[in-house]
């Protein structure tokens, strides 16, 4: 996710592209057992990320991929409250990256991403859901990155 986030990043983000780097390579830290406090990944590693000096990523973590969707579902209120959700153009990228790579790095689209997802934790689970729920979203956000895109270099998309 993190080579999709260097290749898009100028494009899509002008100057900001290396914050969107470093969110793409540590947007799933929360997963490290020593950082689960909460079980709830984005949580987890947002507030190790802020600690640790990065307040602008920490945001950024927290709200990947519709994690508010999930924290919805969970009952995580701590979430909003901690990191106040900004849709802005650099949250959206980074939400393009995560659901158009697969956990292997290949490349994908937002579609087969979420079919992926549901498959590997099934129907049922928190984190199906809350992508389900999330879907009309992120296949909003890939039109608009792919449009941004499409104006750019063919290496890029």
């Amino acid at each position: 996710m993190g080579r999709r986030a260097a290749a898009i990043g100028p494009a899509v983000v002008g100057d900001q592209a290396p914050t969107l780097v470093l969110a793409a390579l540590l947007h799933d830290i929360g997963y490290a057992p020593e950082l689960a406090a909460t079980g709830f990944h984005p949580l987890d590693g947002a507030r190790f990320v802020r600690d640790e000096g990065r307040p602008d990523v920490a945001s950024l973590i927290a709200h990947h991929t519709g994690a508010r969707n999930e924290a919805r579902l969970r009952g995580v209120a701590e979430l909003d409250d901690e990191f106040p959700f900004e849709d802005s153009l650099i949250q959206r990228a980074l939400t393009f990256c995560d659901l158009t790579t697969t956990p292997d790095g290949r490349p994908t689209n937002v579609s087969d991403r979420v079919v992926e997802i549901v498959r590997r934790y099934g129907d049922d689970h928190v984190v199906s859901q809350g992508v389900q729920a999330g879907l009309v979203e992120f296949l909003g956000i890939e039109r608009e990155i792919d449009t941004i895109l499409s104006g750019s270099p063919a290496s890029i998309r």
